[in-house]
């Protein structure tokens, strides 16, 4: 179990490290990375289901600035769907990406420049150069 927890936070790590080079360094991948627009805030997604890692970095309009609105943008722009659901009062629940769906024991969660986000996807708004990481993380 303790060697399990090792690789897992490892993993991360590598993961982690990963987008935020991705930021920093402003590697070129081509096709695999869309390229942003001038103006708007640049921002970074990273989705892990476990099985597929999917990298968006594209720009935002100011008025479309939410992690959600990031998490759209990326589904059409890298062709993958999202499903969700919108609770009155509360805001979005991510259920599904790249058709990786929550389950009883892994759900999504996201983080925002390596920290834990504690509110709703369409209730954070991003700034310019925020790196998020969107992961199906088990109980």
């Amino acid at each position: 179990m303790q060697s399990f927890k090792i690789l897992f936070i490892f993993i991360f790590g590598l993961i982690v490290g990963f987008v935020l080079s991705l930021t920093f360094l402003n590697l070129d991948l081509g096709d695999r990375v869309a390229q942003p627009a001038e103006g708007g805030l640049e921002t970074s997604l990273m989705v892990d289901s476990g099985e597929r890692i999917i990298v968006c970095r594209t720009t935002l309009e100011e008025s479309k600035n939410t992690v959600f609105d990031l998490l759209e943008i990326c589904a059409e722009s890298e062709n993958f769907e999202i499903d969700y659901k919108t609770y009155e009062g509360l805001g979005v629940l991510v259920n599904s990406i790249a058709g990786s769906p929550s389950t009883e024991s892994r759900f999504w969660q996201y983080w925002v420049n390596n920290e834990y986000a504690e509110v709703s996807a369409d209730n954070f708004n991003l700034e310019d150069e925020d790196v998020v990481l969107w992961k199906l993380t088990s109980y």
